[in-house]
């Protein structure tokens, strides 16, 4: 596991708040706790999810609930970013598809991470689309087996990584600057697209990583 004691846990958050870390979710102190330092207060849609085995110690249980991590100049996005998740699907998907984490913006997305089962054969597709573009998919999510998605976006340009390797590496228009919700477990609608999976170790930085950093974020271990 990646905390052995409470003294090494409380070093390794210090050593990631280094990061440029403006949001992060390990679901190991609550289920709503960011222990980035600018401390957001995630609120729960329709109910908190639930503690639960995580990839990392404790992960957290999405259903028919959500987080909505209020807007906050750190996570205004207009340029470089990178969102690191690990997650779990657990069986079929609210209305057909599960959101990882989304940052809505009006009528589309700034960014959208989910997951779909779009060829009928059971192992979820991760969908993975910027602003204004119909996004990429990926045939990664076995039920019941956990994933780690690593999305690093610039002005331009995408890079998917799937358990540590590039998969897709493609140009996307320029993600708006605005300051709306990160939601995390669904997407706010009228189809909701809640998750029915767990989540871990979810990570937003202000900056693209680089690969070795981004390997280091999949061992759950601190950038340097």
């Amino acid at each position: 596991t990646r905390k052995e004691s409470s003294a090494a846990s409380d070093v390794y958050k210090r050593q990631v708040l280094e990061a440029d870390l403006a949001l992060w979710l390990d679901f190991d102190d609550g289920v709503s706790t960011d222990d980035s330092e600018y401390a957001h207060q995630p609120e729960c849609i329709s109910g908190c999810p639930t503690e639960a085995l995580g990839q990392f110690n404790a992960g957290g249980a999405f259903s028919t609930t959500g987080l909505a991590v209020p807007g906050h100049p750190a996570l205004d996005f207009s340029g470089p970013f990178t969102v690191s998740v690990w997650a779990r699907a657990e069986g079929a998907q609210n209305f057909g598809r599960g959101t990882l984490v989304s940052q809505p913006y009006g009528d589309t997305s700034s960014y959208d991470l989910s997951i779909q089962d779009l060829d009928g054969d059971t192992t979820y597709d991760l969908v993975s689309a910027a602003e204004g573009m119909g996004g990429a998919a990926l045939d990664v999510f076995p039920v019941g087996e956990w994933a780690h998605i690593a999305v690093v976006y610039t002005p331009s340009h995408q890079e998917v990584f799937v358990n540590g390797v590039s998969r897709i590496n493609s140009a996307t228009p320029a993600i708006s600057s605005q300051q709306a919700d990160v939601v995390v477990g669904r997407f706010p609608g009228a189809l909701d697209f809640g998750l029915n999976g767990v989540i871990d170790d979810l990570r937003i930085y202000r900056r693209a990583l680089a690969s070795d950093e981004l390997g280091a974020v999949m061992r759950g271990a601190a950038v340097d």
